[in-house]
């Protein structure tokens, strides 16, 4: 049977697991994204590593099946994530040189034409 669980560090693997897999409108991203982590790096580690207190993890007998992240002042969570969570990401995945709202990585990019 499912349990709801609080977030241990140790299932980060597995946030960043599902955010692609059901990352294509809850289906598999994988096929969309050179880097599939990046769908983890955006919409769930930040969330996990930074308001530990505030994830959960749908959990039954095969592992973690899914999540629940939120931050509790998303003003206050922002520049955190504009100081220590961006800059390493923002260098080791460089936007492609369009305009636009196409957020994906230049590799992401190049892939898909």
């Amino acid at each position: 049977m499912p349990i709801i669980r609080n977030y241990a560090s140790t299932d980060l693997d597995s946030l960043y697991a599902i955010a692609v897999a059901t990352g294509d409108s809850g289906s598999d991203a994988s096929r969309e994204f050179h880097a599939p982590e990046l769908l983890g790096h955006v919409y769930a580690a930040p969330y996990a590593v930074f308001e530990p207190e505030l994830a959960f993890v749908i959990e039954d007998e095969h592992g973690v099946a899914g999540y629940c992240v939120g931050a509790l002042q998303t003003r206050a969570f922002e520049p955190l994530l504009d100081l220590r969570w961006w800059p390493p990401l923002r260098q080791r995945y460089p936007l492609p040189p369009v305009s636009g709202s196409d957020w994906r990585s230049a590799d992401d990019a190049a892939s898909s034409k």
